[in-house]
């Protein structure tokens, strides 16, 4: 039968043991679920767009109508030390703004790709191309989001993120719709 030291030596072997094996998994899963992706200012609004401000918030606005495509660059940018592999650009197909403002392709260099990887401390400018199914209006329709939805892998682990758009992108569409608020404008 082992002596007491004995047993005391094997349990704080097999515990420094655990704890060197439960340790780095736990900071590797850390630091990949804290990992995040961010955006840049956008200064030139996209072609058929207008900068305008509401409520001193300005943003990029396109014309509403059905069926329209509309063209955004977006600034993605990687601080981190890690290689991000983007998978998916966009929320769900059912979801808003995805529900009315499908993304139908997605462009690098003005090449199409499907998937983007961002190397540690770059930032690459990714052009997304939308259409309008949003319904005309008989009034003044507007539609805003100030994020886009990504989906991405860093260290082996797949991530979501709302990455902010800066400045956030508008539709707008109807007759009765206000054009003073067009920054610069009448």
């Amino acid at each position: 039968m082992p002596s007491q030291a004995t047993v005391r030596r094997r349990w704080l072997v097999t515990l420094a043991a655990g704890l060197c094996l439960v340790l780095p998994l736990a900071g590797w899963q850390g630091v990949a679920h804290d990992y995040a992706l961010e955006s840049r200012v956008v200064e030139n609004a996209p072609v058929g767009a207008t900068l305008q401000s509401v409520d001193g918030v300005n943003e990029h606005r396109f014309p509403m109508a059905e069926g329209a495509a509309y063209r955004i660059v977006v600034p993605i940018a990687n601080s981190g030390p890690f290689l991000v592999q983007i998978t998916r650009f966009g929320a769900n197909p059912h979801e808003f703004p995805q529900s009315r403002y499908p993304i139908t392709s997605i462009e690098l260099n003005a090449d199409p790709v499907r998937t983007v990887t961002v190397k540690p401390h770059q930032t690459l400018l990714v052009t997304l191309t939308m259409r309008s199914d949003a319904p005309g209006s008989i009034g003044c329709a507007r539609d805003f989001f100030d994020a886009l939805r990504l989906r991405f892998t860093v260290l082996g682990v797949e991530r979501d993120q709302a990455l902010p758009l800066t400045p956030p992108i508008a539709f707008e569409g109807g007759p009765d719709c206000d054009r003073s608020q067009i920054v610069g404008g009448s």
